[in-house]
């Protein structure tokens, strides 16, 4: 039996566990769909605070002339956010796993969802 690695870990093949390379495939796309849907949540939830600073913003320099320093800080740093999280998001996409790489249902499977990129 091998050592736990840290954390206290010790690999299932070395557990003696049977664990097949679909319940592993499996367990990594269970966790990117979350990890996806996580960015997905803050990409949405950044740009609505983004929208409101913009609309605070505009209220405020429609209204005071000099008054709106501190919104348009606010607006700034709301879409800096915003920024961040698409970005995040897109590096999450590019390290996707893709499940059709696995298809062993042959090249009529592959078709019926397009080419690959």
């Amino acid at each position: 039996m091998a050592a736990p690695r840290p954390g206290g870990a010790v690999p299932a093949r070395d557990r003696g566990d049977d664990v097949s390379h679909d319940d592993l495939d499996a367990e990594v796309l269970r966790r990117q769909v979350d990890s996806l849907r996580a960015a997905l949540v803050k990409v949405l939830d950044t740009r609505e605070k983004e929208a409101k600073a913009h609309m605070a913003f505009q209220t405020a320099s429609d209204n005071y002339a000099s008054g709106a320093a501190r919104e348009g800080r606010q607006h700034l740093a709301a879409m800096v956010a915003a920024i961040n999280a698409e970005k995040e998001a897109r590096l999450l996409l590019l390290t996707l796993k893709t499940p059709n790489d696995q298809v062993k249902a042959g090249p009529t499977a592959r078709s019926a969802v397009g080419p690959r990129p």
